[in-house]
């Protein structure tokens, strides 16, 4: 395979190798939906979901599946609803939902606020939207761009702003966000990325690796089994969901690592971060049977709600015309000797 893109003379169409294509959904709950599907060489396609803040639904390497789907499948915006069960009412799962971005994790009450689970953000559609083909040194890179705007009357006007990034001939992504306060005053900023792992990656026998120096139970049920929280067995017919706080260790950069393997695929799923911008990681198991997932979220809070955030003093604020970046790396582990590789590079982050 080139490593650049010099095969012109062979193509009728650069679709024959790899492509970018804009699309909307008919009918059902998810009638008009946008969306962008990227396919490369390598097998890797993925779709980002332009009515769900450029969120990264579908994911799959070679036809085999990473990323979990619930129930109720893709939901337009519309039919959101922020209070009681909303959020789990459409939602879709996918490799990616973002959590924020002025409140992220459980519902609560802060300072008379009512809040309600995980935000607002994934709920809204992108404007100024792009999905095209660029070129770096003579690399094809696939590119999907969109702004959202949470903004509210005598409240928040933050804008987001995310770029998705796939080589042509690579099995990565890389997913880039800016949070831009464009009001007057000081707002809370939270942000997760709920990242959400299913079957076939997801099975008995596969497992996580965290470069991290400790990891703390949330809840009592997971601080009995902390010990296991790292393995993944069938599905039960009654599972209690666990959840996990890990404090990550980072390199000189202060980048971080984390996976879910699947040995006997010999497939696995390694996110970066860097921990200057997501400072928290949580790790969710939910090993029910009809409800088969786990999750990776990293962000720059717990997924306790902001009113326990700032009760640790934890709470991040951003400043009227502050502008805070962050991002995640996404690859694709392909073989023993990959998975193997990355295991050395989580060893040696924790030696």
């Amino acid at each position: 395979m080139h490593s650049k893109f010099t095969e012109e003379n062979y193509l009728g169409n650069r679709s024959q190798l790899f492509r970018v294509q804009e699309s909307s959904v008919i009918g059902g709950k998810a009638n008009g939906f946008r969306m962008v599907d990227m396919w490369n060489e390598t097998g890797l396609h993925i779709s980002i979901l332009q009515d769900r803040a450029m969120d990264i639904g579908y994911f799959s390497y070679k036809g085999i599946n990473f990323s979990y789907h619930s129930p109720s499948g893709l939901v337009a915006p519309q039919y959101f609803h922020s209070h009681e069960d909303g959020f789990a009412r459409n939602w879709y799962g996918g490799l990616i939902t973002t959590c924020g971005l002025t409140f992220a994790g459980i519902p609560c009450n802060d300072n008379g606020d009512r809040l309600p689970l995980h935000g607002l953000i994934d709920n809204i559609p992108a404007s100024a939207t792009f999905a095209g083909v660029e070129y770096e040194d003579g690399y094809a890179v696939m590119v999907a761009r969109g702004e959202m705007a949470q903004a509210v009357q005598g409240g928040e006007n933050l804008l987001l702003k995310r770029e998705i990034r796939c080589g042509a001939q690579k099995k990565s992504i890389k997913l880039s966000d800016s949070v831009t306060n464009l009001g007057i005053t000081a707002q809370p900023l939270m942000l997760i990325y709920h990242c959400n792992l299913g079957y076939p990656l997801l099975a008995e026998g596969s497992y996580a690796l965290f470069a991290s120096k400790s990891t703390q139970g949330r809840t009592e049920n997971s601080k009995r089994d902390l010990d296991s929280c790292r393995l993944f067995i069938q599905p039960q017919q009654e599972y209690e969901e666990q959840s996990f706080y890990h404090t990550m260790l980072g390199d000189a950069n202060g980048n971080t690592l984390a996976a879910i393997i699947n040995p006997r695929l010999s497939l696995g799923l390694a996110l970066q971060y860097n921990l200057s911008q997501c400072k928290m990681t949580t790790q969710v198991k939910l090993m029910q049977a009809g409800a088969y997932m786990a999750t990776i979220e990293p962000g720059n809070c717990g997924v306790e709600g902001r009113k326990a955030e700032r009760e640790l003093g934890r709470l991040e604020m951003i400043q009227s015309g502050e502008t805070r970046r962050f991002g995640l790396e996404i690859e694709v582990l392909d073989g023993v000797e990959e998975i193997h590789t990355f295991e050395e590079r989580i060893r040696k982050l924790c030696s």
